[in-house]
């Protein structure tokens, strides 16, 4: 796959980090991520607000220290669905 570089400021990169879902995420997954939501978001809102619903549990299972593997999967999961 091709690559490219953009450039963000700092605080758009925190703004960023805070998006993830698991600290190992890439920056490319999370930013698809959000732009798969902003598109449920205009076909089905409620369908988008549940995404976001289990993107915070997600985060919250993986504080509690379930593998990320179960966490990446669970909101793959959930997001193509």
């Amino acid at each position: 796959m091709k690559s490219t570089t953009i450039k963000l400021s700092e605080a758009t990169k925190k703004r960023l980090d805070a998006l993830k879902v698991y600290e190992r995420e890439s920056y490319e997954g999370t930013i698809n991520r959000m732009i798969d939501i902003i598109n449920l978001c205009r076909g089905n809102p409620n369908h988008a607000r549940f995404q976001l619903k289990e993107i915070d549990h997600v985060r919250d299972i993986m504080k509690r220290g379930i593998s990320k593997r179960e966490g990446k999967t669970a909101i793959t999961e959930n997001i193509n669905n």
